[in-house]
């Protein structure tokens, strides 16, 4: 007689079970280790961001760059500032309305908006949000310049323990980006009582060690300080400080007396 070759149906479904719950105890482990790569890269893009920064005070007599100046440019977005610091990473930019800006103001967790969507400039989206005091934009160049100046590093103190940028929203049918209006931990915050303006509207120093996200320093879902936490499944996002060094944090860890710049 011959022997019959091959797997019965009992043991062909034994060993299926088996790779099926391999898979699914290694399933959570493969989706952190991803969502950590992704983290890690985006905080070697903060990195990135702060060489061109350096690169630009070099060459400004020691001036930090605006977020964003007065002019708009021709496709509307006020990229100017991310168009100089795209160049000074070495990434060729010489037409606005069809280059691209350099990947590092985007960050990798973001979902591209759909093909239907009516995006302004898709070529110019970016999450980066530069700190408003340290980099004042366009809307203190126009109304508040004389409070609002081009600020040298050297001004910026405590350079390590200040933060400089942040990832932000993205707005995809106005002008691609979260731009530092005066709402933006001044104007609005100022006029709650919060702590994020220095000194303090209501004289309240008690908050300053506290964490962005903690009672009157909370905005409630409104621009919760325009800081987005798309990491580690909408829980942590990069900050980098003034000095260059980059950290991942969670919106507990984010303490007032790291956003407040003085004038």
């Amino acid at each position: 007689m011959r022997k019959r070759s091959g797997f019965t149906l009992v043991e062909l479904l034994v060993v299926i079970g088996i790779i099926a719950v391999l898979i699914a105890i290694l399933m959570p482990s493969l989706s952190r280790a991803r969502m950590s790569a992704n983290l890690v890269n985006c905080q070697s893009n903060f990195k990135q961001i702060h060489t061109a920064i350096m690169f630009y005070v070099n060459e400004n007599q020691g001036f930090l760059p605006r977020s964003s100046g007065a002019e708009w440019g021709p496709m509307g977005t006020n990229a100017g500032t991310y168009i100089k610091l795209t160049q000074l990473l070495g990434k060729p930019f010489n037409d606005e309305t069809i280059d691209t800006l350099s990947p590092v103001f985007t960050c990798v967790e973001v979902t591209p908006a759909p093909a239907s969507a009516a995006v302004w400039a898709p070529n110019l989206i970016r999450t980066v949000q530069f700190h408003p005091r340290g980099f004042p934009g366009y809307d203190q160049l126009a109304s508040e310049n004389a409070d609002y100046p081009q600020r040298k590093w050297s001004s910026i103190r405590q350079a390590a323990e200040k933060i400089a940028f942040y990832e932000a929203t993205q707005i995809p049918a106005w002008n691609m980006c979260p731009e530092p209006e005066s709402i933006f931990l001044d104007g609005w915050r100022w006029n709650w009582g919060h702590r994020y303006a220095d000194p303090p509207a209501d004289g309240n120093y008690s908050r300053f060690e506290e964490p962005i996200m903690v009672g009157t320093n909370r905005d409630d879902g409104w621009w919760v300080c325009s800081m987005r936490f798309r990491h580690m499944k909408n829980t942590v996002t990069p900050v980098a400080f003034f000095d260059g060094h980059v950290e991942a944090r969670q919106a507990r860890d984010i303490r007032v007396k790291e956003i407040c710049i003085n004038k």
